[in-house]
């Protein structure tokens, strides 16, 4: 089997990749995310919450235009770190990729645009009013694509599930990918499940690029994941002030080494 790994293209394949994100600058994706967020406070939707019952709810009532607000520099982001997290790390043939609490499909379209043609990419979200954002939005995306793109209502602390909204096989997905949610949205037992679900559909020597509050061993995120197995291989950011990395961890396999 080839272990030829995938090399993100060009400065102009970056800068081509931004139509995906959210229009503006980082000051105004800032200032966007400000207004929406004070209006789902006036909402009542406590949305900042680590107990993940208490986002659900918050998430599930708010409507798809405060989201993409209060998403917005989360989105951003995205764009920035994703094909860093991929860059030299993924595997250089199509992938089958899960992307957890997928919200309405930003992160799902940065992969998509960024992963070799031919791989698949299975959004999984919670909240129903943002998975039909999600599918509503498709067919403008697809066309432009490499990648297939699909979204299913799941919660992620559940088994995960494929397109067709079955259990996922063990070790059948070769990328598992979370940002922007277990570092806010989940207590440490919630990330110890999420991370045992990632050990078991994740192939020998793949990875997840998973968001944490902290690079240190002492983080919940980096802590659930080693435990089961992974190493930890270093953390991309979207900017210098980033306070929220994509820990890359590998699933570890007699016969695979620790480094790339």
């Amino acid at each position: 089997m080839s272990h030829r790994r995938w090399h993100i293209g060009s400065l102009p394949r970056y800068r081509g990749a931004r139509y995906g994100g959210p229009p503006g600058g980082p000051v105004l994706v800032a200032l966007r995310q400000w207004l929406a967020e004070r209006r789902a406070r006036r909402l009542g939707q406590r949305f900042r919450s680590n107990h993940n019952s208490d986002a659900l709810a918050a998430y599930s009532a708010m409507s798809p235009g405060i989201f993409r607000g209060i998403n917005a520099r989360q989105a951003w982001a995205n764009w920035q770190v994703i094909p860093r997290c991929l860059h030299g790390r993924a595997l250089a043939r199509p992938l089958r990729v899960l992307d957890l609490a997928c919200g309405d499909g930003a992160s799902s379209r940065a992969l998509a645009y960024h992963l070799p043609p031919g791989s698949q990419v299975i959004g999984l979200e919670y909240a129903h009013k943002l998975v039909h954002r999600a599918r509503q939005q498709l067919p403008q995306y697809q066309s432009a694509l490499p990648t297939t793109l699909h979204f299913q209502q799941a919660s992620i602390l559940e088994p995960f599930v494929d397109e067709t909204g079955q259990p996922i096989a063990n070790a059948s997905v070769d990328w598992v990918t979370c940002c922007g949610a277990l570092a806010h949205h989940f207590t440490p037992a919630d990330i110890n499940r999420i991370a045992t679900e990632c050990a078991r559909v994740l192939q020998d020597g793949a990875w997840a690029s998973v968001d944490a509050r902290s690079t240190l061993t002492t983080d919940p995120v980096r802590q659930a994941f080693t435990h089961q197995g992974f190493t930890y291989t270093g953390e991309e950011r979207s900017c210098l002030l980033d306070r929220y990395p994509l820990l890359c961890m590998r699933k570890h396999a007699k016969g695979f080494a620790s480094s790339i």
